[in-house]
């Protein structure tokens, strides 16, 4: 974990719900996610930029990244889109892992 990473109430817990519910669907589970930022208001208080807990965060190659045999790699961002109404835990599948938020 980052030292900008945000941390909620209970994310220890909401963590290990996390990584039980998805060893129901594979017994090897990765939780990997670029952490969401925060800013501090004019009080100093920490806020988030976005409502994580309504969304789903997804990897995306920037847009104006392309492999080309003078740049081998690719940069990422992570883009958040409203979680499915009728879900109750938010996961995608990936082929990325992220060194900010990493759990297995």
């Amino acid at each position: 974990m980052d030292s900008h990473t945000w941390f909620t109430p209970n994310w220890d817990g909401v963590l290990r719900q996390h990584m039980e519910n998805l060893q129901t669907i594979h017994p090897r589970p990765v939780l990997s996610i670029y952490p969401p930022g925060f800013e501090f208001n004019a009080n100093g208080q920490p806020s988030q930029k976005i409502n994580i807990s309504k969304s789903l965060a997804i990897f995306e190659v920037k847009p104006d990244q392309h492999l080309t045999p003078d740049n081998p790699v690719l940069t990422f961002r992570v883009t958040y889109q409203p979680a499915p109404q009728d879900r109750h835990t938010y996961y995608a599948c990936g082929f990325h892992v992220a060194g900010g938020f990493y759990s297995h």
